[in-house]
């Protein structure tokens, strides 16, 4: 339970981004409730390939490390190689903070179908190169420290509530959530880094007192 305590915070890196602006957009449009149901849905559906792949990925190579009695520095390469993924993530999301604004094809999302907005909560929550290193590192932490599957299951559910905040939001205040949103996402936009950082560094830091 320990390691899904670590991991949980990585939810929010997740979400951090053009996931939670396509979220809010979604909120704020004509068909409000089912839209956004469709893009959590994708969103979970993404979300559970990614880190259920990067468990099992990793639960056979430390399977396979045990068969062939392979090099017992194999563990600790597990970890060096989840402290260098976070560390990628890390830079790409410094590199990528300038850059948080919103695309001109999210605008479309205010009358947005349902196929729609399943598509586009599979593809930014599972081909999004900052959510792929997320989801590969907690996949892989989980899996190294022999945590159960379903805590993945944990993971994703977490990432379904941050990102199905707007929507909550919506139901909770009704008309209200119209001009509380766009301040949410213009807030997202400027400082949804510096958490992600913070995050990430926590992360790392558990994942190096492992290797000391």
């Amino acid at each position: 339970m320990k390691d899904l305590v670590t991991v949980l915070p990585m939810a929010f890196v997740m979400v951090a981004g053009p996931q939670i602006v396509a979220a809010i957009i979604l909120a704020t449009s004509t068909k409000a409730r089912r839209d956004s149901s469709f893009f959590l849905l994708g969103a979970g559906v993404a979300t559970m390939i990614g880190v259920t792949a990067a468990y099992f990925l990793t639960g056979l190579l430390k399977k396979a490390g045990s068969d062939f009695r392979a090099d017992p520095g194999l563990m600790r390469g597990i970890d060096i190689a989840i402290a260098a993924v976070l560390l990628l993530l890390a830079w790409k999301v410094f590199h990528d903070r300038a850059r948080a604004q919103t695309p001109h094809w999210m605008t479309k999302l205010e009358t947005a179908t349902p196929v729609d907005a399943l598509k586009v909560g599979v593809l930014l929550f599972l081909l999004f190169p900052g959510n792929l290193l997320s989801m590969g590192t907690v996949g892989a932490y989980l899996a190294h420290h022999d945590a159960a599957w379903w805590h993945t299951l944990v993971f994703v559910a977490a990432t379904v509530l941050l990102a199905g905040i707007p929507l909550l939001l919506l139901l909770l205040l009704g008309r209200r959530a119209q001009t509380l949103l766009p301040k949410i996402r213009n807030w997202m936009t400027a400082n949804s880094w510096i958490v992600s950082e913070i995050l990430i560094a926590f992360f790392l830091a558990m994942t190096v007192k492992n290797l000391v």
